[in-house]
């Protein structure tokens, strides 16, 4: 008798569980990334006002999530990062015994990214960026001040890097080469007993920037729609500096007039891809028988992407 009632006693148990698990299904979610892999995801699954399940992780992490839910309704709610950035909410969804409901999230194109510095993995608190520059600058007498020069010009580009290191700030480096040419006004010749139709100096430079940039938009993205306000310090090493006089069909040139102390500092202010810049020459930097380049250059910047 101790026997049946020890053999009812498991079956009865048995039932019990077999009737529980049977009360439950699975909620399996996937999501689409669209190359949102250093973005967090936050998937909550309420049941009512009460929150039944929760899982975080980066999206880099993500695989799919799924859980194990007891028969009924449940609002699904998707979060991208961890500052609970609700992009979509799905209601009522049924968990019925032993079956699975899957569900698909499918982020827009146009979703605005977020980045957190809290939350971010190691290798993507600080984003490093390209700065590529097309410039071009002018500077003349009424800029400077100074009546040896009629006009002077530079064409020029630079390519570098900058580095986000928080969401507002960043510093960066960038290297390029420009050409200048600064033209003599005819009545303050450094060769006055010529007459001379043409009096320059040409200078072809090698030059490398390390500057800050402040941004009214969040830097750790990989948008640049906002203000942008650049400075630094620029070291212009010179290639060729020539002093050039053109006389009727004789071109007198004489070249190493220049040391090699050309410093100046850059602030570009811009606002996407677009920048105006002011730069000032710090040094004086060619020899004692010739006139200083011009202090002042005012121009404007384009930036430009590469692969």
């Amino acid at each position: 008798m101790g026997n049946l009632y020890k053999i009812f006693l498991i079956l009865l148990l048995s039932f019990y569980y077999i009737n529980m698990d049977a009360q439950t299904g699975i909620l399996d979610i996937n999501i689409s990334q669209n190359g949102m892999d250093d973005e967090h995801v936050t998937v909550q699954v309420f049941q009512g006002d009460s929150l039944v399940s929760e899982h975080k992780a980066f999206f880099y992490d993500f695989d799919e999530f799924y859980d194990t839910l007891n028969v009924g309704f449940y609002d699904v709610k998707l979060y991208v990062n961890f500052d609970k950035d609700i992009t979509e909410t799905i209601k009522s969804v049924e968990i019925r015994s032993s079956e699975r409901n899957r569900l698909y999230f499918t982020l827009p194109d146009t979703f605005s990214y977020h980045y957190d510095n809290k939350y971010n993995r190691n290798d993507t608190s600080i984003i490093s960026k390209p700065v590529n520059l097309w410039h071009f600058s002018l500077g003349n007498h009424f800029i400077n001040n100074n009546d040896v020069f009629t006009s002077y010009c530079e064409f020029g580009i630079k390519s570098g890097q900058e580095v986000a290191l928080y969401k507002h700030f960043s510093l960066g480096v960038q290297g390029g080469s420009s050409m200048n040419w600064t033209n003599f006004d005819k009545n303050h010749s450094i060769s006055p007993q010529f007459k001379h139709q043409e009096e320059r100096y040409y200078y072809w430079n090698f030059n490398m920037l390390l500057f800050g940039r402040l941004t009214s938009y969040n830097n750790k993205t990989w948008g640049n729609d906002g203000l942008n306000l650049d400075a630094g310090i620029s070291y212009n090493f010179p290639l060729i500096y020539r002093y050039v006089l053109i006389q009727n069909s004789t071109k007198t040139i004489k070249s190493h007039i220049h040391k090699y102390n050309d410093f100046s500092t850059i602030i570009r202010l811009g606002y996407s891809s677009v920048y105006f810049t002011f730069e000032y020459r710090l040094t004086n930097f060619l020899k004692e028988a010739y006139p200083e380049q011009p202090k002042y250059k005012l121009g404007i910047a384009i930036s430009f992407v590469t692969d």
